[in-house]
């Protein structure tokens, strides 16, 4: 249920904030799960946004420490890809940190923005999944 993930997210959200502490970071729900009425893995999605001059091995070390495990721009440049697992070794979490205003940020958002404000392409954009 959408409801469940929005909390999910804010959960998550405060939780790598906290762990973040004075790193300059933004985070975003994206995915699948940050639309309504969307067929979704049981995967929280995750859009971190860090300014562009910002170290990425701050964020590498902070993220860890929050159990999320750092793979690299995993196919794609200019951005950082981590993911979190449960005890059962399950995937949970994803997270795309990227720069915050840059176009991985921008296109993220823009597609998530457009799938929430028109349901009827997010239920095409459904069937195509």
């Amino acid at each position: 249920p959408q409801a469940a993930w929005a909390t999910a997210f804010a959960d998550e959200r405060a939780r790598l904030l906290a762990a973040a502490g004075s790193l300059p970071f933004v985070l975003e729900h994206v995915g699948s799960t940050a639309v309504p009425n969307l067929p979704a893995k049981p995967i929280l999605d995750l859009l971190g946004g860090r300014p562009p001059d910002a170290a990425v091995a701050p964020y590498v070390s902070a993220l860890g420490a929050a159990g999320y495990r750092h793979r690299g721009a995993h196919g794609i440049a200019g951005r950082d890809y981590f993911v979190r697992d449960d005890d059962t070794g399950r995937r949970t979490h994803h997270l795309h940190l990227v720069v915050e205003g840059g176009a991985l940020w921008t296109a993220q958002l823009a597609f998530r923005d457009y799938l929430r404000a028109h349901p009827l392409r997010a239920a095409a954009y459904a069937a195509l999944k």
